[in-house]
């Protein structure tokens, strides 16, 4: 009896070790299949420094990992103190390309400040930009400014002198053309003949 209840201890005992022997030689694969991916994913931000006020700014980058992104994240704010919201980001078609939308139509903030984060399936974090030193996007205002045509002043009017001047001389003129007319038909020769052609030129400085 009592021979019986040795055995049965001894084999007990036997298969409780043969069990642990076997979960110890389980355990370091199952831990090292978890923990071999060290690498973080890679984030290639695209970034674009200005965007229009009141417009939905789109935010993308390309996440690649040597397994696979689980998730990615774009955190914001719309100026440039105050906490950052959070966005998901989602990849365009299974491609390596995640993007997220902002709404600035609310706001008259002038900047929108973000950074992205990505994780794998394995825990890996990686960030492009952080809380404390985070990328700008300008916001402008969109605006069409037409410029006016060049146009000329109108000329100054003519002075009382200057009427006075200009006045005398065309007089002077008119005397000297006469005279030059009277010369020519008067003097000998040819009865008729038209005398030579006299240019005048008349030069005003300007007053």
């Amino acid at each position: 009896m009592l021979t019986s209840k040795v055995n049965r201890a001894v084999a007990l005992l036997t298969a409780a070790i043969q069990l642990l022997i076997s979960s110890l030689a389980i355990l370091p694969n199952a831990v090292f299949a978890q923990s071999n991916d060290f690498d973080a994913p890679v984030i290639t931000l695209v970034v674009v420094d200005e965007g229009v006020r009141g417009e939905t700014q789109v935010f993308s980058a390309s996440i690649t990992d040597a397994t696979s992104v689980a998730s990615a994240t774009l955190h914001y704010r719309l100026g440039s103190d105050g906490a950052f919201n959070s966005a998901p980001m989602s990849n365009i078609q299974s491609t390596d390309i995640y993007t997220a939308s902002v709404d600035t139509s609310q706001t008259i903030a002038s900047v929108v400040q973000y950074y992205i984060e990505a994780r794998d399936e394995s825990g890996n974090r990686a960030v492009e930009g952080f809380a404390f030193d985070p990328f700008d996007r300008v916001l402008t205002d969109e605006s069409l400014v037409v410029a006016a045509p060049d146009v000329p002043p109108p000329p100054a009017p003519m002075s009382t002198s200057r009427k006075i001047i200009y006045g005398v001389l065309g007089l002077v003129a008119i005397g000297v053309l006469a005279g030059s007319a009277g010369g020519s038909s008067s003097g000998g020769g040819s009865t008729g003949a038209t005398g030579p052609n006299i240019p005048l030129t008349i030069t005003v400085d300007p007053l």
